[in-house]
């Protein structure tokens, strides 16, 4: 009788701790903190000070997906290659605390010409100056960090490793805003969002997908326009290495600049961070004969030659313009014939693991509460309260 009765209330005590249980499950997670969400990330930033990716970068061109001026016209005319094709180019990114050294070799669609040229870049970003060498051209540029255009497919890594860093344009710590919780691929995430104005003409607004169980690294971002036209997205998959999480592969599906998205992936072949780094390392020195645009003079020289060849400085409401003309002229010069397209490669297929580009629409997560639920509590209670009132009524009997 007495093992009957503590079994009925070890039963009873049982229900009431899973029905507390049950509770305490269904209670909402409390509101992720921007301000330890920004901490975190700048903290982790900060435990990186340098770190250098290798990777090949696929691009996956539609035919027929730019657009080229027509000069006859004055029209834009639809303009590519004629069949879809997968360009390949062997990128590398250097970087340490704000300075960045990026460099590419491969080939690039020329529009105005109809066909691929080759390409081979060297950027360097120091102390906000980007210097700029086409070796292919044989063309360099020298202008503000703020002014020149950044290399749309580093972008990512930068939101890898630097996203509040302002010399790269990423989030501002005083401007960017919690909008809430979301699961991505897996992964639980926190989404900051941010709306920048680009020359004071339009907007741009940014999203940014941090996975809480990857140190709050960026798996994905979007970038759209103000009108609600998504302009870029980037999905990255991420690995634990000896210095913390490390960017394995990422995706960039691109609309900016041709009529149909263009998808580029990019696979990590080389990557360390936290290694030294040479002083020279972020200097890049024009040859002999560099035709450069000097962004600050407004000009345009020959090293070498500056003094026989310097033409006339230009005001400052026209040095974009004289920009894009020096750009335009020295790929005149340049140019080869036309060679005819080349067979069109097979496209690769996705990063295994990589995050589909559409991103869903951003609902709260219920994640658990790690706060002690009072219906625990309770169900605590009333166990022992029925625990001591069967040990008593044992010992009554016995008694009697």
């Amino acid at each position: 009788m007495r093992a009957l009765i503590g079994g009925l209330v070890l039963c009873a005590g049982i229900g009431v701790l899973r029905a507390g249980a049950a509770k305490a499950a269904e209670a909402p997670a409390p509101e992720p903190d921007l301000q330890a969400i920004v901490a975190n990330v700048l903290a982790r930033e900060k435990s990186v000070k340098s770190f250098e990716y290798t990777w090949d970068m696929n691009e996956m061109i539609p035919k027929m997906s730019y657009e080229a001026l027509d000069r006859r016209t004055g029209e834009m005319t639809p303009e590519g290659p004629k069949e879809d094709t997968t360009v390949k180019n062997v990128c590398r990114l250097l970087a340490e605390d704000s300075k960045y050294r990026f460099q590419r070799k491969g080939m690039t669609w020329f529009e105005g010409r109809g066909d691929f040229v080759p390409l081979s870049e060297d950027w360097a970003l120091v102390d906000g100056v980007w210097r700029v060498f086409h070796e292919d051209t044989a063309a360099g540029a020298i202008s503000p960090g703020q002014q020149a255009p950044l290399v749309q497919n580093i972008v990512p890594l930068l939101r890898a490793h630097r996203l509040f860093d302002p010399v790269t344009r990423g989030a501002d710590p005083e401007k960017v805003r919690l909008r809430g919780r979301a699961e991505r691929a897996g992964h639980p995430c926190v989404v900051l969002e941010q709306t920048d104005s680009v020359g004071g003409q339009y907007e741009v607004r940014h999203e940014w997908w941090l996975a809480e169980d990857e140190d709050y690294c960026v798996i994905f971002a979007e970038d759209s326009n103000q009108e609600g036209v998504i302009g870029g997205q980037d999905d990255l998959v991420y690995e634990k290495g000896p210095q913390g999480w490390q960017v394995k592969s990422w995706q960039v599906v691109s609309n900016w600049t041709a009529k149909v998205p263009v998808t580029t992936i990019n696979v990590v072949t080389a990557a360390k961070l936290n290694q030294p780094v040479a002083a020279d390392a972020f200097e890049i020195k024009f040859p002999p004969g560099t035709r450069v645009y000097d962004w600050f003079a407004e000009r345009e020289y020959y090293v070498a030659e500056a003094e026989e060849k310097a033409p006339e400085a230009t005001t400052g409401e026209t040095s974009a313009k004289a920009m894009d003309k020096f750009v335009e002229d020295v790929r005149k010069e340049t140019a080869q014939p036309p060679k005819a397209p080349a067979a069109p490669k097979p496209a690769p297929q996705p990063v295994a693991g990589a995050h589909k580009p559409a991103a869903p629409p951003v609902q709260a997560v219920a994640a658990p509460s790690r706060q002690i639920s009072p219906w625990l509590i309770v169900g605590a209670g009333a166990l022992v309260i029925l625990i001591v009132a069967a040990i008593a009524l044992s010992r009554r009997k016995a008694a009697g």
